[in-house]
């Protein structure tokens, strides 16, 4: 007896875990996001269903040491749904020595309306303002306004609002207001670190008035190609 309610315990334990990982409100099957906790839930739903689709409800700042992002590129797990910040703020506290520093990693589908603010220390390639990698997806009026400090030399690929577009993505009404203090990189631009499918990327209406202090060697303004 005393076996079969410890395993029962441990199967209820469980699945409160499984219940609260995916613990967000709905509404018509959008999810809210709204805290800290939300933000971090949310990168757990999407490594179960990349296409949900999710919107912010408030600014959130994100707790010390939440590194929490959406997708993994490595792992071909591309976000393909659709993230509207309706005109909130993410104030992020990174601090990774993986590659593609971001609040979202991948993303195949769009991300939009969405300011991101905060601090984002990286060691490794493509630290960026908003999204890591674009694959065939958008990044639609959004704002970067974190402050960047990279570490890596040479080719780096960092960039203002999206690291590195693969295929025929679009960055579109966006500005970089934010700072990429990497003195030591190479190839990194104020908008796109590196459009990889130059003649497919499009890149309309947008701006930077942000500080790059990176290397001058194939570092741009708007995007390294």
């Amino acid at each position: 007896m005393r076996k079969l309610v410890f395993k029962l315990t441990v199967m209820f334990i469980s699945g409160l875990s499984v219940l609260h990982s995916f613990a967000l409100d709905q509404v018509d099957g959008v999810y809210q996001i709204a805290t800290s906790q939300d933000w971090v839930d949310f990168t757990e739903l999407v490594q179960a269903d990349n296409t949900v689709d999710a919107v912010m409800t408030a600014d959130i700042e994100l707790d010390p040491g939440v590194n929490a992002q959406v997708g993994n590129y490595g792992n071909g797990l591309h976000y393909a749904g659709t993230f509207d910040g309706q005109g909130h703020t993410l104030t992020v506290h990174y601090d990774l020595t993986t590659a593609y520093t971001a609040p979202f990693h991948s993303v195949s589908g769009v991300v939009k309306n969405l300011k991101v603010a905060g601090t984002m220390n990286g060691t490794n390639s493509f630290l960026c303002g908003v999204v890591g990698v674009l694959v065939n997806g958008y990044v639609y009026n959004c704002v970067s306004a974190a402050h960047m400090t990279g570490t890596k030399t040479g080719d780096s690929g960092h960039g203002g609002i999206v690291g590195a577009v693969r295929g025929s993505g679009a960055v579109l009404n966006s500005a970089f207001v934010g700072t990429i203090d990497a003195p030591g990189a190479t190839h990194c631009g104020g908008i796109v670190g590196w459009t990889v499918d130059k003649h497919t990327t499009l890149i309309k209406n947008c701006y930077t008035i942000g500080t790059m202090n990176v290397g001058g060697n194939s570092s741009f303004t708007i995007a390294r190609n």
